[in-house]
């Protein structure tokens, strides 16, 4: 994955999948508040390229009792428990997050969670997506959030309701992808998300 720069999480029973299903959660960005040391000359620290996996451990940590609770964890909980209509405790979200795969799109960080990306950025980084997509094969790609959607700048196939498909993977076989309202937003709503995972799963 040459244009990568975030290395992708990528759960310890991912081959294993949920419910035997691939699934990658497709996030917009990570976010640096500061300037120059971090964002603005983010490659010449190479170990931010473990940024994602890094926060996915932290997380990880969290749940396991190491760290302490944090206001943006709450997010990854939210996103475990819609594939079990809120229902799921802790030791079952911990289980979840082995089994799935974890990207932010924009592969360059920005200086806070209400700058929205330029279109510029979308397009720049839609080959680090691709390359991201063949290498995982997901059978399902989950969107956070309908700013994220509506900024792909691929075509997608529509199949049914909001499920669309997109041809990815190295034997040319269509992948799954499924926008979600964001886990973070105040809208969000287990009920309406697990109706739509529970359909794109069946597919």
């Amino acid at each position: 994955m040459d244009n990568v720069f975030f290395t992708p999480y990528i759960g310890t029973n991912y081959s294993q999948g949920y419910n035997g299903k691939k699934i990658l959660a497709l996030g917009e960005s990570h976010y640096i508040n500061d300037d120059d040391e971090g964002r603005d000359h983010f490659r010449d620290y190479p170990q931010l390229k473990n940024f994602t996996n890094d926060i996915i451990r932290n997380y990880l940590d969290y749940l396991d009792g190491q760290l302490s609770h944090q206001g943006w964890m709450n997010t990854y909980t939210r996103f475990a428990r819609a594939f079990y209509n809120g229902d799921l405790p802790r030791t079952g979200v911990t289980d979840f997050w082995t089994r799935i795969a974890f990207y932010n799109y924009i592969q360059e960080p920005l200086a806070d969670t209400r700058m929205a990306p330029s279109s510029e950025l979308f397009a720049k980084y839609e080959a680090p997506f691709w390359e991201v997509v063949h290498d995982s094969q997901p059978d399902l790609i989950v969107v956070w959030g309908l700013r994220l959607w509506d900024s792909l700048p691929f075509p997608k196939t529509p199949l049914m309701g909001d499920l669309f498909q997109i041809h990815a993977t190295p034997d040319g076989q269509p992948t799954l992808i499924l926008p979600i309202t964001h886990p973070s937003a105040p809208s969000f709503s287990y009920q309406t998300t697990y109706n739509l995972l529970s359909a794109a799963l069946t597919k």
